[in-house]
């Protein structure tokens, strides 16, 4: 059988994550995208929410397949479809769903960085999107990132003696001008970010584990201070089932920082004003 045809390259297909925890529970949505088409490829909604009947996510999920991204009308299908009152998915709204899907395909913005996809799903921002994030003044780094017997493990600052990412962390706060910080846990966080916000900043550059940013995202806009937040690179205490003893500020374990990304988002923010390059 001859089949005659052109396939498009992978590089064509973006893959794109958001998340967005909602009173019904956590929502997930994974997004593939045709680029060149201009269309949704396929959408997969997970979480730990409760939809009836049993195949309402998949019968969504068909409906969005290959929906054309015009401004809307994935909106649109959503709302369609959860609107005769045959489907219900307790605590998440269609506006819920919507607005996670519309994140995930945002993120098609950061290829204009030169961030692909892949690292484009380890980046989370706060109440404004990339390209209009202004300046930051404060790197946020968490405690956990520093070696377990560390003498800076429980407290803030760090002796850059090469051991962990963070002293690599300090060193780029230093390039870039920004203040680096260590939080100790969410109270911590609260309180610098309001100190922040009190010193004039403007925004802030900042590091930890995608299901602390998805436990406090509401927190995190509540206090008001745009940011861009890198996922961690290796296991946490929420996959390890510890986040009582991180919560305490008592997590031993040692996570990694993304390095090379985070020079990424602090390059782009400071629009690659470093002490050593202007």
């Amino acid at each position: 059988e001859w089949i005659y045809g052109l396939r498009r390259s992978l590089t064509q297909r973006q893959d794109l994550r958001a998340l967005r925890k909602t009173r019904g529970g956590l929502l997930r949505a994974s997004v593939v995208v045709d680029a060149q088409a201009e269309r949704l490829k396929s959408v997969l909604l997970t979480g730990d929410f409760f939809a009836y009947p049993k195949r309402a996510i998949m019968d969504l999920e068909a409906r969005l397949k290959d929906a054309p991204l015009e401004a809307g009308r994935m909106r649109r299908i959503v709302e369609d479809e959860l609107a005769d009152g045959r489907v219900r998915i307790l605590g998440v709204t269609p506006e819920d769903i919507a607005s996670t899907i519309e994140e995930a395909l945002a993120k098609r913005e950061f290829r204009r960085y030169g961030i692909d996809p892949t690292d484009a799903n380890n980046l989370f921002t706060v109440l404004k999107p990339l390209t209009q994030m202004p300046r930051p003044s404060f790197l946020l780094l968490p405690y956990c990132a520093k070696l377990s017997d560390c003498a800076y493990r429980f407290r803030d600052g760090c002796a850059t003696c090469g051991l962990c990412s963070i002293g690599t962390a300090h060193e780029m706060a230093e390039r870039y001008g920004l203040q680096p910080v260590t939080i100790q846990n969410y109270e911590g966080l609260e309180e610098v970010l309001l100190e922040c916000q009190r010193c004039g900043a403007e925004a802030f550059v900042g590091s930890c584990c995608e299901p602390f940013y998805a436990k406090h995202r509401d927190d995190f806009e509540r206090i008001g201070l745009p940011g861009v937040l890198v996922d961690l690179d290796s296991s946490t205490c929420y996959d390890l089932g510890r986040q009582e003893q991180a919560y305490q500020g008592r997590y031993e374990n040692q996570t990694e920082l993304r390095l090379s990304l985070l020079e990424q988002v602090l390059r782009i923010l400071t629009n690659g004003d470093s002490r050593g390059v202007r």
